[in-house]
C-alpha cells in the first residue's frame, strides 16, 4: 500500500490532533481525580499501621 506524501502528512496531522485531544482529556481526568482526593499523596495521610481510628470507619 503506497501513501502519497500529501496523504501521509495529513494522516500525521490527524494523529497529532487525536493525541492532543487524548492529552486534554487525560489532563481533565487527572485534575478531576486530584480534586476529588486532594490528600492522596499527602504524607501525613499515609496508611497508618497503628490502631488510631480512621475517618472513614
Amino acid at each position: 500500500m503506497t501513501i502519497s506524501n500529501d496523504n501521509q502528512s495529513k494522516i500525521q496531522l490527524d494523529i497529532q490532533k487525536i493525541f492532543a485531544q487524548l492529552n486534554i482529556q487525560a489532563n481533565k481526568y487527572n485534575s478531576l481525580d486530584h480534586f476529588l482526593s486532594p490528600n492522596r499523596n499527602d504524607p501525613s495521610r499515609s496508611d497508618r499501621s497503628d490502631d488510631s481510628s480512621d475517618d472513614l470507619r
